[in-house]
C-alpha cells in the first residue's frame, strides 16, 4: 500500500506480481489518484476565484500547521522551479543527469506525471481523504473505477491528502488500516 503515488507503486506491483502467478492478498491506495482525475475549475470570474480560494486553503493551513507549513510550501516551489530549470539544462545538452542531482520525490512527480494506468484484475482498497482542495474538480473514486476491474473497496477517511498521516485524523486512518490488515492477515 501507499500514499498517493505510492498507492501507483503499490498496484502496478501487485499488477507484475499477478503476472508473475504470484497472489496478492491486499493492495491498499491511500488518496492515490489515476491519471487525469483531478481538474482545475474553471469559473465565470476566472482565475481570480481560483486564486481566492487558494489562498483561503493555505491560510487555514498556516492557522493549524503554524509558519513551518508556509516554509515547506516555499521551499517545495522553490526546489521544484530550480529542479525544472537544471533537467531542462541537461536535456538541452543531450546528457544524463548526474546522480548527485536526481531527487526521490522529483523522480516520483517525473513518473508519477508520465504514468499510464491500466487495468487492475484483482482487489483494490481504496482509502479517500475527506477534504478536497477547493479549486480542483475531483473524479468519483479519484478515477480508479475505471482500471479496477475486481472489487474497489473505499474508505473515507478524516482529513485532507497530506493531513491525514497527522494527529488526530492519523487515528482514524490507522484503525481503518488495521481492519484491513486484520482481515488479509491468516490465522
Amino acid at each position: 500500500g501507499g500514499l498517493c503515488f505510492g498507492g501507483i507503486v503499490a498496484l502496478e506491483l501487485a499488477r507484475k506480481l499477478r503476472a508473475e502467478g504470484e497472489e496478492v492478498q491486499l493492495v491498499l491506495m491511500i488518496d492515490s489518484f489515476a491519471p487525469g482525475s483531478i481538474t482545475p475549475k474553471v469559473s465565470e470570474a476566472g482565475t481570480d476565484v481560483q486564486r481566492s480560494m487558494k489562498v483561503q486553503y493555505h491560510l487555514q493551513n498556516l492557522r493549524q500547521y503554524g509558519p513551518g507549513y508556509l516554509w515547506g510550501r516555499v521551499r517545495k516551489q522553490l526546489w521544484r522551479r530550480n529542479w525544472q530549470r537544471l533537467q531542462n539544462l541537461y536535456v538541452r545538452l543531450g546528457r544524463p543527469l548526474p546522480e548527485q542531482f536526481r531527487d526521490v520525490e522529483e523522480a516520483n512527480t517525473i513518473a508519477s506525471d508520465s504514468y499510464q494506468a491500466r487495468p487492475y484484475d484483482g482487489d483494490v482498497t481504496l482509502f479517500i481523504a475527506s477534504e478536497k482542495e477547493a479549486w480542483n474538480d475531483y473524479a468519483p473514486l479519484n478515477g480508479w473505477d475505471h482500471y479496477i476491474q475486481g472489487e474497489l473497496a473505499v474508505e473515507n477517511v478524516v482529513g485532507g491528502h497530506l493531513s491525514v498521516y497527522d494527529e488526530p485524523h492519523v487515528q482514524d486512518l490507522a484503525r481503518k488500516l488495521n481492519h484491513y490488515l486484520e482481515l488479509a492477515t491468516p490465522g
